[in-house]
């Protein structure tokens, strides 16, 4: 199987360079080690007691990494999907919902500000210093919604230097991608930087609707996107600076397409395996409709697919001698739209939507010790404010008909939703020195939120109100949708010195994630999740600084996780009982000698619940058998009814037991200059995208080959390369959707493809 090729393949890697230390350390070539802020602290990767993975912007670059759901692939266990929004997840841990009332379970932090919205946790890298993908809960300095971990992603900063790059890169789908940047000082204590991106592709995908190319949506999958990053940095005086950015993106790419599929050969117990439009078998071919009008109603939905954010942050630092003070203001803005043919079929019949507004504030104080005392500490605040409104819901044609209610009814659901989120937290956060070799770690966090929504709900031309589910009358939705929720994550660790290059150590630390509303659905206030992660991990240096060598292993006890599921065409969630997540990481960096370097990594995952019982609306009432659609993994539970399933021992989603990656460069001298030749190899083992373990909402095991050769001159003014992804072009699925348009029970799976070969070639030029 494949997945043993890669564990071997990785075994004799790690084998051989170890074997090789002698002939290793005769070299005089060492690692560059990325330098790190994962405790809020400067420090290498090597010396930091947590598993982290790092990559500069020259890594990223060399790996052809331009985005974030790219980083998968440099990152076991780390996986990021493109579907509505970015679907992120680490060590089994994230969210499904995208509503603005509900919250992410892996948070992204951009220059030190938390981005709240996972509607754009898909974007591209531009001008970038280094990412760092922070495994495991970070709630003590990172706070809420870390629960799976922590992204954080670092701008390149203003220099004391005039220069700049500007990078075109052309490939084939009519890609279009022009990059620069522009770095110039204005006098000895204020320096500024603008970076820029403008990227244009064709869809990987055609809609061949009769209307499609007039309505400019006969490709889907395609890229339209810009954005800006200005910068000012200012340091008046010896123990003062200060950094101003200014952000604006403009991303009006069209929709994902979702590809539909059906019985085969008509027969409702075979899972649905071929396409619904039996003329288009082709997988990049659909014929779909895009409407934005709704029948009855003189509402539009404003957007097909649009990502637009506009952003600033003020950072302020000051040393005080013993101390330092840390100040940093944020806002952001954030609009999203989506709207995707709901029934995958060639005439207008289903269309969901959802167009969100969010605008948040925050800020953060942080007073740190300086010097080399034996205790290290961090004390802070953290304060956030955001307010959304989301229209949503699905658009039907002959729905009040079929209703009964009059012609000119609307014909669809129409929501209109809002929520307002203050989160207040406290942290404190030290490390002691018990020995030059012995430090012991301990913090804690508080934190509060409060959360109020709103929610108009209409069902044709009749309004849900919160009676249908059960409440007394006269009680509203801003009734229901009012709650507070409060918690306290502590960590506590110990890490050892064994040596001068073997560094170990052991952790337990506590997640949580807030409560929230659905407001594209209609159901009650769903309450927080939360996780305890036990680690031990051993970092070690090797063969003179030409390798190093990390491993980890964790267990997670995993209590109300939130899950959603298809219920009468809405998306609700629901918080599971309990899980257990168990797992290991290997991490290899080595420069072999002759210009070859190797980077390597694979992680295994073991992540089921351990008690969940809920409905699954796709099993049939017939007590005999759970019916052609339910998941291998489900039994019976009676006491729920007809419906009711308990899921102990399957999968949670999006959790490939096993993943990996393979990166090999050679670099040498010519022509004057540099060439390099690279090749990147990644491996997911089978996952599901359903908690249901559903063989047809699933993806087998799959592997991508990245190529790349490259030339750049002596001074680095210039560079050119040529580069080819998914080199066996590979049919994958980066996920794939349940539908709720069908007769129950049943299901359409929606697949979202992952993208096909590309090529091209980018020109680099530096001054």
């Amino acid at each position: 199987m494949e997945h043993r090729k890669i564990s071997r393949l990785v075994a004799a890697t790690v084998a051989s360079i170890i074997a090789s230390g002698p002939a290793l350390a005769a070299e005089t070539e060492v690692l560059e080690e990325v330098v790190v802020t994962a405790e809020k602290r400067s420090s290498t990767v090597q010396d930091t007691p947590l598993s982290i993975a790092a990559f500069s912007g020259d890594e990223l670059e060399a790996a052809g990494i331009a985005s974030t759901d790219g980083l998968s692939n440099l990152t076991p266990g780390l996986v990021i999907q493109k579907e509505v929004i970015g679907k992120v997840v680490i060590r089994g841990v994230g969210t499904e919902n995208f509503s603005v009332g509900s919250d992410p379970g892996v948070a992204i932090h951009q220059d030190g500000v938390y981005l709240a919205r996972s509607s754009v946790a898909v974007f591209d890298f531009f001008d970038t210093e280094r990412v760092e993908v922070l495994r495991g809960p970070q709630g003590t300095l990172y706070g809420r919604n870390a629960t799976g971990g922590v992204i954080n992603l670092i701008s390149r900063k203003p220099e004391d230097e005039f220069g700049g790059y500007a990078k075109l890169d052309v490939g084939n789908y009519g890609k279009m991608r022009v990059e620069g940047a522009l770095n110039a000082p204005f006098s000895d204590s204020v320096a500024g930087r603008l970076s820029v991106l403008w990227a244009q592709r064709d869809g990987y995908t055609e809609n061949k609707f009769a209307t499609a190319k007039a309505r400019d949506n006969d490709e889907l999958d395609n890229q339209d996107l810009w954005a800006v990053r200005g910068q000012i940095a200012f340091s008046p005086s010896d123990t003062f600076s200060g950094l101003f950015q200014v952000d604006v993106s403009r991303d009006d790419s069209n929709p994902t397409a979702f590809k539909y599929f059906t019985h085969a050969a008509g027969d409702p117990n075979i899972y649905w395996t071929a396409p619904t439009d039996k003329r288009l078998p082709d997988l990049r071919e659909v014929s779909q409709g895009y409407e934005q009008n709704i029948i009855g109603s003189d509402r539009t939905v404003p957007s097909i697919g649009r990502a637009h954010t506009d952003a600033a942050n003020l950072k302020l630092n000051w040393d005080l001698g013993s101390v330092s003070l840390m100040s940093q203001t944020a806002y952001r803005k954030t609009v999203f739209s989506w709207l995707n043919d709901g029934d995958g079929t060639d005439v207008f019949f289903v269309t969901y939507f959802q167009d969100d507004d969010s605008k948040q504030l925050t800020q953060e104080l942080q007073l740190s010790s300086n010097g080399d005392g034996p205790l290290n500490w961090i004390v802070g605040g953290f304060y956030l404010d955001e307010k959304g409104k989301t229209f949503s819901g699905l658009a039907f044609n002959g729905l009040a008909a079929a209703l009964g209610f009059p012609a000119g009814s609307i014909e669809g659901i129409l929501i209109d939703g809002k929520s307002n989120t203050k989160s207040y937290s406290a942290f404190a956060q030290g490390t002691y020195s018990l020995s030059d070799a012995t430090r012991l770690t301990a913090g804690v966090r508080y934190t509060k939120d409060d959360k109020k929504g709103d929610m108009f709900y209409l069902l044709s031309n009749l309004e849900f109100t919160p009676q249908f589910l059960g409440y007394p009358a006269g009680q509203t939705w801003a009734d229901v949708l009012n709650d507070s929720w409060s918690a306290t994550t502590p960590k506590f660790g110990i890490d050892h010195d064994f040596s001068d290059d073997v560094m170990g150590y052991v952790s337990a630390t506590r997640g949580f994630k807030s409560g929230g509303f659905n407001l594209i659905g209609r159901q009650a206030p769903y309450n927080p999740e939360y996780l305890w992660a036990y680690e031990a991990g051993l970092k070690t240096r090797f063969a003179d600084g030409r390798a190093t060598a990390n491993f980890g292993v964790f267990q997670y006890d995993y209590k109300d996780m939130q899950v959603g599921k298809i219920v009468n065409a809405s998306d609700n969630l629901t918080n599971a009982g309990k899980a257990t997540i168990r797992g290991l990481e290997a991490e290899l960096r080595a420069v072999l000698g002759a210009g070859v370097e190797l980077n390597a990594g694979i992680a295994y995952l073991d992540a089921k619940f351990d008690e969940f019982l809920t409905e699954d609306p796709a099993v049939g009432a017939a007590p005999a058998a759970l019916g052609p659609y339910a998941g291998a993994c489900e039994k019976r539970a009676p006491s729920l009814g007809p419906q009711g399933v308990s899921l102990a021992g399957c999968d949670l989603r999006r959790s490939p037991p096993l993943s990996g990656n393979i990166g090999l460069q050679w670099t040498g001298s010519m022509a004057g200059g540099e060439i390099s030749l690279r090749g990147d190899y990644s491996y997911k083992d089978k996952q599901y995208f359903t908690q249901f373990n559903r063989e047809a909402v699933s993806q087998p095991a799959y592997s991508l080959l990245g190529l790349r050769a490259g030339w750049r001159s002596a001074d680095d003014k210039w560079g050119l390369s040529v580069y080819v992804d998914n080199v066996t072009d590979e049919d994958y699925y980066s996920t794939v959707l349940e539908s709720g348009i069908a007769p129950s029970p049943g299901l359409v799976p929606q697949a979202v493809m992952g993208a096909p070969r590309t090529y091209g070639v980018s020109v680099r030029v530096g001054f």
